[in-house]
């Protein structure tokens, strides 16, 4: 009997300038797409910046390249897409993402393959943060879940570090990520 496999795709966002590293990660995310045929993607991030990129959010950005890269007339495979488009930490992108595959109809219909993608500098804070916000009653079973990862940002591995406790503690202590919402929204504003 051969196992099926259901599959969902997450995908984080990093900005809104395609004109960046942004257009290869996402080349990348097509192509594993159109390889896996993911029954789901969620594509997820807000307005993070709205100076620059007015009206915009990650999420939506991301549909428009990703919708107009896969040639799903070639691939006979057409996914469900959720754009989760109110995201601005990471912490949020995998606990909103987390709701949306926690939501679905019974242990039927629950994938067993979940591949996220992130910045790789951001690897860590995923995987800490999905084993969390995607395990699922002991009766259904953990799914596998496989991060997938593109590096171009050059950050200090000790900003990350900080970074990546700030989000494992905000699972124990909501707060802390309230407050780096805040800094980012506030970071993105319009002056």
């Amino acid at each position: 009997m051969t196992a099926i496999h259901r599959r969902i795709v997450v995908v984080c966002g990093y900005g809104c300038n395609l004109d960046s590293p942004l257009k290869p990660y996402l080349n990348r995310v097509a192509r594993l797409c159109e390889l896996q045929k993911p029954e789901h993607v969620i594509l997820c991030g807000g307005a993070t910046q709205r100076r620059t990129f007015p009206g915009r959010t990650e999420a939506g950005v991301m549909g428009e390249y990703l919708s107009g890269k896969i040639d799903f007339r070639k691939t006979e495979w057409i996914p469900a897409w959720h754009t989760l488009a109110d995201s601005y930490t990471t912490y949020e992108n995998i606990r909103d993402a987390a709701k949306v595959i926690n939501g679905m109809n019974g242990a039927i219909n629950r994938p067993n393959i979940i591949t996220i993608f992130c910045e790789a500098t951001r690897a860590l804070k995923v995987a800490i943060l999905a084993r969390h916000f995607l395990g699922f009653p002991p009766e259904h079973g953990d799914p596998d879940i496989r991060i997938e990862t593109d590096s171009w940002e050059r950050m200090h591995p000790l900003k990350e570090l900080v970074g990546t406790l700030k989000d494992a503690g905000a699972i124990y202590v909501p707060w802390l990520n309230t407050i780096q919402r805040r800094q980012r929204e506030a970071k993105s504003k319009v002056r």
